[in-house]
């Protein structure tokens, strides 16, 4: 653990750290903590925060905290299982989408943060099928295109091949 009491005093402060799981926002949420800050945390994944109260160990204020976030998790999972469960009254123009242009948009919000070139091919895209927009669809690939740009050097091309029997 980082010494940073001599650094700043963060006592009678509130932190709010997004991505408090893992990488940058996890060692932030530790200093923060150890300068004396109430930390609020956000994250998706249970399992790191759950990793994350092991190093933490047994500082019972901190341990506290991370137990919150662990709830916290869980009910914001829980939350927006059940969303993806409610019948919403559908936008139909906006519902139906071509499945390239969903790729595109996805792509194109990780342009915003991501150095790396991302290249969306669909030559041999015959079918041009129209999709129902969907929050599970929308979360696969975006994971699925997350994790390439996550583990690739420089460039990720994603090929869209299509005809009229398979995608």
């Amino acid at each position: 653990m980082v010494n940073t009491s001599s650094l700043f005093d963060l006592r009678n402060k509130v932190a709010l750290v997004t991505g408090a799981s893992s990488g940058l926002g996890r060692r932030a949420a530790i200093v923060l903590s150890a300068a004396g800050a109430k930390v609020i945390g956000v994250a998706r994944r249970r399992d790191a925060l759950e990793e994350l109260k092991k190093e933490i160990g047994n500082n019972s204020e901190l341990s506290k905290d991370i137990d919150l976030l662990i709830s916290q998790s869980k009910r914001c999972s829980e939350i927006l299982k059940r969303i993806s469960k409610k019948q919403i009254e559908e936008d139909k123009f906006f519902s139906s989408t071509k499945l390239e242009n969903l790729l595109e948009e996805i792509i194109n919000s990780f342009k915003e943060t991501s150095s790396k070139e991302i290249v969306l091919v669909s030559d041999n895209d015959k079918n041009k099928i129209d999709i129902q927009r969907s929050a599970e669809m929308i979360y696969g690939l975006r994971n699925f295109i997350g994790n390439a740009i996550k583990f690739s050097k420089s460039k990720v091309n994603i090929f869209l091949i299509s005809d009229d029997k398979e995608i």
